[in-house]
Order: structure tokens, then sequence, then C-alpha cells
């Protein structure tokens, strides 16, 4: 039978993103800074196990690399989180009519720290503290990881103690 059409799927997945990232151009001074973000973020895609810098590297294959460029991505102010989350965030609300309500949805979890002066940490119990002891002493906390596209978030409600 040949009276069906054959349909030409196309990866749209991929298309977007790279649109997406190529709009975040111009946050980076430097062209080497955007190359080297755009490939942690294909290294994101495709890394199985653990998000950390090292583990994007191993993913891309560089593990002969001197790894200091890399790092000063981050260490030296050379990826401004605030510019990209204000660009990530401007293309999610074009996709949202304005008089609709913008649907957020967060997830977290719970990584030990101890700085006193980390962002996004507080006190909390103990993770092998049980709960009934409602021992509150550190670790401290911090929320999740990557970038957030959202300006920060009041935690609403949400209890930390035992």
């Amino acid at each position: 039978m040949n009276d069906s059409q054959k349909i030409q799927e196309k990866p749209v997945l991929l298309t977007e993103l790279m649109g997406l990232v190529a709009k975040c151009e111009a946050v980076y001074g430097q062209k080497w800074v955007f190359n080297r973000v755009l490939a942690l973020i294909m290294a994101e895609l495709f890394a199985f196990g653990r998000h950390t810098i090292t583990q994007l590297l191993l993913t891309l294959g560089l593990v002969d690399e001197d790894w200091s460029a890399w790092y000063r991505i981050f260490s030296e102010g050379r990826f401004d989180e605030e510019k990209t989350g204000a660009v990530m965030l401007g293309e999610a609300l074009t996709e949202v009519p304005a008089d609709d309500p913008f649907m957020v949805s967060t997830d977290s979890f719970h990584m030990p720290r101890s700085s006193q002066t980390m962002p996004g940490t507080g006190w909390m119990r103990g993770l092998r503290t049980a709960k009934f002891k409602g021992n509150c002493s550190p670790p401290r906390p911090h929320r999740g990881g990557g970038v957030d596209p959202l300006p920060s978030l009041e935690w609403g409600g949400v209890g930390w103690g035992g």
C-alpha cells in the first residue's frame, strides 16, 4: 500500500536548546567563554552520574587536558548567572500569554554545606540525626544546583526542623 504519507520528523529539542543558548551569547564577553559554556551544556545532556564540572569535562573527553580554564569560567566571574537567568526567564515568559498565570514548579534536595556565607543555606536537622530528636545543628543545606532561570523564590511555609 502506497497511500500513506511519510512524515519527516525534525528533532525539536536540540534546535530549541541551541536557539536559547545562542540568545545568551551576548551575556559572555568573549567568544571562547561562550563556546566553553556551550560545550558544558552539551555535556549535561550526555553525562551519566553526577553533574559536576569535573564529570562534564570527562564526558567531553578532556581527560588529559588542563582544566583550569574551564574552572575559571565560574571562579573569575566570566559566567554571569543573573544575566543568563534573566535571558532564560524572558524566553520562558514569551511562551505564556500575558494574561495567563505563569506556573512554576521547583524541586530541591539537601546537600550538606559548612559555609556561613553561602547563599541559600540555613539551619536544619542533621541529615543523619533521627527525626524524633529534633537536633537543629550543622551541616547547613544548600538548595539545588545549576542555573536557576527564576529569581530567588521564597520557601513558602516549608519547614526545616524535625
